[in-house]
């Protein structure tokens, strides 16, 4: 068990330590160029791009990301923007994480500062905020004659783990606890199938999500 907890926590430290080499060279420069390349594919062709600096500060336990300038385009389709923020600043509680072995994850304090979301709807029914495209299923034809089923005499029961109460080959419910600031947010709705077009301001606000 201790080997465990030591190698989880060696790697933490790596993980932390070569995000704040990569974020302290240029401003992040690396950090920005990797986004900008990995985002049309994880996001069905939408681009995410960081035009400002990324800052990394804070202590080891409760590491402080800050970025300017975050701009995220909508796929292809539609025009404009998805999303524009001016300001983030993103507080991790790696600590809490660690100790309950990544079963309880911790935002102490999460700042956003001139949020702009557009979302769009056209008479196709598509959405910009489906970025990844449904896959179909693939259906397999299977030519080759069926197996007799087997009886099985014995089933493996579940070992419970004492610590949650549950079988221990089911996977364990992750807690997210997170307290955010907003500021000067902007929220655009448009609906071509439903000729709807809205609009939502927010000056300031907090929110608080704390699971017992």
């Amino acid at each position: 068990m201790l080997g465990w907890l030591g190698g989880l926590a060696l790697a933490a430290g790596a993980l932390v330590g070569a995000s704040v080499a990569a974020l302290r060279y240029r401003g992040g420069l690396a950090l920005r160029w990797l986004i900008a390349q990995a985002s049309p594919r994880a996001l069905g062709g939408s681009t995410v791009r960081i035009n400002g600096p990324l800052r990394l500060h804070g202590s080891v336990t409760r590491p402080v990301l800050v970025v300017h300038g975050l701009a995220w385009e909508n796929r292809p389709g539609f025009p404009g923007t998805f999303l524009r923020l001016d300001f983030l600043s993103l507080q991790f509680g790696l600590g809490t994480a660690l100790r309950s072995r990544f079963r309880r994850l911790s935002l102490p304090a999460v700042y956003l500062d001139g949020l702009q979301v557009n979302l769009l709807r056209d008479a196709q029914g598509r959405a910009n905020w489906e970025f990844v495209p449904p896959v179909s299923p693939k259906v397999r034809t299977n030519t080759a004659p069926a197996r007799p089923a087997i009886a099985r005499t014995a089933t493996a029961l579940p070992i419970p783990d004492a610590s949650t109460n549950a079988p221990a080959n089911q996977p364990l419910p992750v807690v997210l606890q997170v307290q955010l600031q907003v500021r000067d947010c902007h929220i655009a709705f448009s609906d071509a199938v439903l000729g709807l077009n809205c609009a939502l301001k927010i000056a300031s606000a907090s929110f608080e999500a704390a699971p017992k």
